[in-house]
Protein backbone atom coordinates (compact mmCIF):
# COMPACT_ATOMS: atom_id res chain seq x y z
CA UNK A 1 0.00 0.00 0.00
CA UNK A 2 1.10 3.43 -1.14
CA UNK A 3 2.08 5.76 1.73
CA UNK A 4 0.08 8.87 2.42
CA UNK A 5 1.58 12.07 0.74
CA UNK A 6 2.88 14.37 3.61
CA UNK A 7 1.77 17.53 3.91
CA UNK A 8 5.03 20.25 3.97
CA UNK A 9 3.90 23.34 2.69
CA UNK A 10 5.32 26.38 4.11
CA UNK A 11 3.82 28.83 6.60
CA UNK A 12 2.05 25.84 8.84
CA UNK A 13 2.64 24.39 12.37
CA UNK A 14 3.18 20.57 13.22
CA UNK A 15 3.56 18.51 15.26
CA UNK A 16 6.47 15.74 14.14
CA UNK A 17 6.94 12.59 16.38
CA UNK A 18 9.96 9.79 15.60
CA UNK A 19 11.10 6.69 17.49
CA UNK A 20 13.63 4.36 17.01
CA UNK A 21 13.94 1.39 15.86
CA UNK A 22 11.50 -1.50 17.18
CA UNK A 23 10.47 1.48 20.24
CA UNK A 24 14.35 0.60 21.32
CA UNK A 25 16.32 3.37 22.79
CA UNK A 26 17.62 6.52 20.21
CA UNK A 27 19.54 8.16 23.50
CA UNK A 28 21.66 6.10 25.72
CA UNK A 29 23.39 9.21 27.72
CA UNK A 30 23.00 12.65 28.45
CA UNK A 31 25.45 13.30 25.78
CA UNK A 32 23.39 12.17 23.12
CA UNK A 33 20.05 14.54 24.54
CA UNK A 34 22.49 17.08 23.74
CA UNK A 35 23.87 16.21 20.48
CA UNK A 36 20.45 16.07 18.76
CA UNK A 37 19.00 19.42 20.45
CA UNK A 38 22.27 20.78 18.82
CA UNK A 39 20.85 18.96 15.67
CA UNK A 40 17.91 20.39 15.99
CA UNK A 41 19.61 24.28 16.59
CA UNK A 42 21.74 23.80 13.50
CA UNK A 43 18.80 22.58 11.43
CA UNK A 44 16.34 25.08 12.12
CA UNK A 45 19.28 27.67 11.62
CA UNK A 46 19.83 26.48 7.67
CA UNK A 47 16.40 25.88 6.28
CA UNK A 48 14.66 28.05 8.24
CA UNK A 49 12.02 26.13 11.06
CA UNK A 50 11.01 27.77 13.98
CA UNK A 51 11.10 25.04 17.28
CA UNK A 52 8.31 25.90 19.53
CA UNK A 53 8.15 23.15 21.92
CA UNK A 54 9.93 19.83 22.43
CA UNK A 55 10.36 16.61 23.95
CA UNK A 56 13.40 14.04 24.04
CA UNK A 57 11.65 10.82 25.42
CA UNK A 58 14.14 7.43 25.89
CA UNK A 59 13.28 5.89 22.76
CA UNK A 60 11.37 8.86 20.89
CA UNK A 61 10.89 12.72 20.28
CA UNK A 62 8.27 15.40 19.99
CA UNK A 63 8.33 18.60 18.43
CA UNK A 64 5.97 21.61 17.24
CA UNK A 65 7.59 23.46 14.42
CA UNK A 66 6.60 26.11 11.84
CA UNK A 67 8.01 26.06 8.69
CA UNK A 68 8.83 28.98 6.11
CA UNK A 69 8.96 27.32 2.79
CA UNK A 70 7.32 24.32 1.21
CA UNK A 71 9.83 20.96 1.86
CA UNK A 72 11.55 22.39 4.22
CA UNK A 73 9.76 20.26 7.07
CA UNK A 74 11.20 17.13 5.50
CA UNK A 75 14.29 18.90 5.02
CA UNK A 76 14.97 19.71 8.74
CA UNK A 77 14.06 16.43 10.10
CA UNK A 78 16.21 14.41 7.41
CA UNK A 79 19.44 16.79 8.54
CA UNK A 80 18.61 16.07 11.96
CA UNK A 81 18.14 12.73 11.42
CA UNK A 82 21.39 12.36 9.34
CA UNK A 83 23.63 13.94 11.08
CA UNK A 84 22.39 11.96 14.53
CA UNK A 85 22.66 8.66 12.94
CA UNK A 86 25.95 9.09 11.95
CA UNK A 87 26.80 10.37 15.90
CA UNK A 88 25.40 7.54 17.29
CA UNK A 89 26.82 5.01 14.95
CA UNK A 90 30.54 6.60 15.70
CA UNK A 91 29.69 6.52 19.22
CA UNK A 92 28.56 3.10 20.08
CA UNK A 93 30.24 1.38 17.21
CA UNK A 94 26.92 0.52 15.83
CA UNK A 95 25.06 0.42 12.39
CA UNK A 96 22.12 -0.08 10.99
CA UNK A 97 18.58 1.47 11.28
CA UNK A 98 18.19 4.10 14.62
CA UNK A 99 15.02 5.40 13.56
CA UNK A 100 11.67 3.10 12.65
CA UNK A 101 10.53 4.86 9.66
CA UNK A 102 10.05 8.20 8.40
CA UNK A 103 9.32 10.81 11.33
CA UNK A 104 5.42 11.46 11.04
CA UNK A 105 3.71 14.66 11.22
CA UNK A 106 0.66 16.50 11.67
CA UNK A 107 -0.12 20.00 10.48
CA UNK A 108 -1.88 21.73 13.71
CA UNK A 109 -4.57 25.02 13.60
CA UNK A 110 -2.44 26.56 15.94
CA UNK A 111 -5.27 29.19 16.73
CA UNK A 112 -7.38 26.39 18.39
CA UNK A 113 -4.48 23.82 19.10
CA UNK A 114 -1.43 25.46 20.13
CA UNK A 115 -1.21 25.86 23.84
CA UNK A 116 -2.83 21.94 24.00
CA UNK A 117 -0.11 20.96 22.16
CA UNK A 118 2.42 22.41 24.51
CA UNK A 119 0.82 20.65 27.01
CA UNK A 120 0.36 17.13 25.32
CA UNK A 121 4.32 17.60 24.74
CA UNK A 122 5.72 18.61 28.21
CA UNK A 123 3.37 16.15 29.83
CA UNK A 124 4.78 13.28 27.89
CA UNK A 125 7.24 12.56 31.15
CA UNK A 126 4.65 13.06 33.55
CA UNK A 127 2.54 10.17 31.75
CA UNK A 128 5.64 7.53 31.54
CA UNK A 129 6.37 8.09 35.09
CA UNK A 130 9.27 9.64 34.83
CA UNK A 131 8.77 13.08 36.62
CA UNK A 132 5.88 14.72 38.84
CA UNK A 133 5.84 17.69 37.05
CA UNK A 134 6.98 18.40 33.50
CA UNK A 135 9.56 21.22 34.46
CA UNK A 136 11.50 18.44 36.42
CA UNK A 137 12.76 16.59 32.86
CA UNK A 138 15.42 18.39 31.61
CA UNK A 139 15.25 17.53 28.12
CA UNK A 140 11.97 19.30 26.98
CA UNK A 141 10.81 23.17 26.57
CA UNK A 142 9.49 22.89 29.69
CA UNK A 143 11.21 24.87 31.73
CA UNK A 144 11.32 27.99 29.23
CA UNK A 145 7.81 28.17 28.95
CA UNK A 146 7.02 27.87 32.83
CA UNK A 147 9.82 29.45 34.24
CA UNK A 148 12.32 31.14 32.05
CA UNK A 149 14.95 29.43 32.17
CA UNK A 150 16.79 29.95 28.56
CA UNK A 151 16.60 27.50 26.15
CA UNK A 152 18.43 28.05 22.95
CA UNK A 153 16.12 25.59 21.01
CA UNK A 154 12.78 27.33 21.36
CA UNK A 155 11.43 30.16 19.41
CA UNK A 156 8.59 31.65 21.10
CA UNK A 157 5.65 31.45 19.07
CA UNK A 158 2.97 34.40 18.62
CA UNK A 159 0.17 32.67 20.81
CA UNK A 160 2.88 31.95 23.66
CA UNK A 161 4.45 35.58 23.53
CA UNK A 162 0.68 37.10 23.68
CA UNK A 163 0.25 35.12 27.23
CA UNK A 164 1.73 37.92 29.12
CA UNK A 165 4.04 40.97 28.55
CA UNK A 166 7.22 40.04 30.05
CA UNK A 167 8.91 36.68 30.57
CA UNK A 168 7.52 36.45 34.18
CA UNK A 169 3.86 37.32 33.17
CA UNK A 170 4.07 34.48 30.22
CA UNK A 171 5.65 31.80 32.98
CA UNK A 172 2.98 32.63 35.48
CA UNK A 173 0.41 32.50 32.78
CA UNK A 174 1.15 28.90 31.28
CA UNK A 175 2.25 27.55 34.92
CA UNK A 176 -1.68 28.13 35.39
CA UNK A 177 -2.42 26.17 32.27
CA UNK A 178 -0.93 23.14 34.47
CA UNK A 179 -2.88 23.39 37.06
CA UNK A 180 -6.01 21.28 36.16
CA UNK A 181 -5.06 17.83 34.53
CA UNK A 182 -5.49 17.44 30.86
CA UNK A 183 -8.54 15.22 29.64
CA UNK A 184 -7.72 11.94 28.83
CA UNK A 185 -9.96 11.88 25.93
CA UNK A 186 -8.05 14.61 24.74
CA UNK A 187 -5.10 13.35 25.40
CA UNK A 188 -6.45 10.05 23.14
CA UNK A 189 -7.43 11.78 20.15
CA UNK A 190 -4.66 13.74 19.68
CA UNK A 191 -1.79 10.58 20.25
CA UNK A 192 -4.71 9.27 17.44
CA UNK A 193 -4.35 12.11 15.16
CA UNK A 194 -0.76 12.27 15.46
CA UNK A 195 -0.01 8.41 14.57
CA UNK A 196 -2.23 8.48 12.11
CA UNK A 197 -0.56 11.70 10.73
CA UNK A 198 -4.45 13.07 10.33
CA UNK A 199 -4.60 17.48 10.82
CA UNK A 200 -5.52 18.88 13.77
CA UNK A 201 -7.73 21.23 13.44
CA UNK A 202 -11.79 22.69 12.85
CA UNK A 203 -13.57 22.11 9.70
CA UNK A 204 -12.30 25.36 8.42
CA UNK A 205 -8.49 24.88 8.78
CA UNK A 206 -8.39 21.27 7.11
CA UNK A 207 -10.63 22.80 3.96
CA UNK A 208 -7.68 25.79 4.11
CA UNK A 209 -5.09 23.12 4.02
CA UNK A 210 -6.73 21.09 1.36
CA UNK A 211 -7.35 23.86 -0.78
CA UNK A 212 -3.34 25.08 -0.57
CA UNK A 213 -2.56 21.72 -1.75
CA UNK A 214 -5.35 21.73 -4.67
CA UNK A 215 -3.85 24.66 -5.71
CA UNK A 216 -0.57 22.94 -5.64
Amino acid sequence: MARKPRVDLGGYTYHITQRGNNRDACFFAEMDYRFYLECISKSSEKYPVAVHAYVLMTNHVHLLVTTQKNGDLSRFMQHIGRRYVRYVNHAYKRSGTLWEGRFKSSVVDVESYLLACYRYIELNPVRAGMTERPSEYPWSSARWHGFGKQDEVVKDHPIYLALGASIEERCRVYRELFRTEMDEDAIHEMGEIFSQEKMLGGSRFLAQIRNRLGSG
